[in-house]
């Protein structure tokens, strides 16, 4: 038979000669198809020093924090010699795959980071990234290096040891809870406090209601405020809410009573 050619479909038909020339029966057709050629492998995996020490930066390891949007991960991990650049990836449900050497089912590439001038063990290499995460989603970060080769090949280093988290849920705050005097009112003033919890985006303040009417706002994190503008022997029904980029939460309970009254020879 011929030299066949790849990605060709053959239709196969087997005929006799039999003595004298003749030609006998024919066989059953078979069908039949080749397959790709094979291409040189494009990857190198394992020839390369791994890096260490994936970690976030310090003061990030909540995402964002400071900018109270969460989606933004700051990343660092210890440089490794004689290598061209890093790759960061997260997958929320690793699975084994058999089709990208090195890689599992699953796995995003979200980063890439260039080699530092200088390597140097007390100079991470650093990154910001989104995760291309959902909220509440199972984040497993790992970094691994690599360098080109030649011809289109690419060496690369065995990942780091998963840096596993979770991305925050963004939501209104909780509603403030425990609200109550911090001091005994005077005949003008209401001296209150509470507790509130961690909430995701942080909260910005905190907003006073009287009588389900807004009275003032006091800014993030304090949670104390001396509510004014009472008279002597005056009730007051006092709610506060927590404030986020997200929105404002449900009132507190109601704290109620009433203001100083006026001391006999004022």
């Amino acid at each position: 038979m011929a030299r066949n050619l790849a990605n060709t479909a053959y239709v196969v038909i087997v005929e006799p000669v039999l003595a004298g020339g003749a030609l006998g029966p024919k066989s059953a057709t078979l069908y039949l198809e080749t397959g790709a050629l094979l291409t040189p492998p494009k990857y190198q995996i394992g020839t390369l020093s791994t890096p260490s020490g994936l970690d976030f930066q310090p003061g990030t390891r909540v995402p964002n924090p400071a900018g109270g949007i969460p989606g933004v991960f700051f990343l660092q991990w210890n440089a490794v010699r004689d290598v061209g650049g890093y790759e960061v990836f997260t997958n929320p449900n690793p699975r084994p795959d058999m089709e990208t050497p090195g890689l599992m089912a699953g796995d995003r590439l979200i980063a890439a980071a260039a080699q530092p001038a200088t390597v140097d063990s007390q100079a991470p290499v650093k990154v910001t990234t989104d995760p291309f995460s959902a909220p509440g989603e199972l984040c497993n970060l790992k970094v691994r290096a690599f360098r080109n080769v030649q011809d289109g090949l690419r060496a690369y280093s065995a990942f780091t040891a998963p840096l596993v988290t979770i991305l925050p849920k963004t939501s209104v705050p909780d509603q403030p809870t425990s609200l109550r005097l911090s001091a005994p009112a005077t005949q003008t003033t209401v001296p209150t406090t509470w507790n509130t919890g961690p909430a995701s985006p942080p909260v910005v303040e905190f907003r006073i209601y009287e009588s389900g009417r807004f009275k003032m706002a006091f800014q993030a994190p304090a949670v104390t405020a001396v509510v004014g503008g009472y008279t002597a022997s005056s009730p007051y029904k006092i709610q506060v809410t927590a404030v986020n980029a997200k929105g404002e939460s449900g009132p507190s309970t109601v704290l109620e009573g009433t203001t100083a009254p006026v001391v006999r020879g004022e």
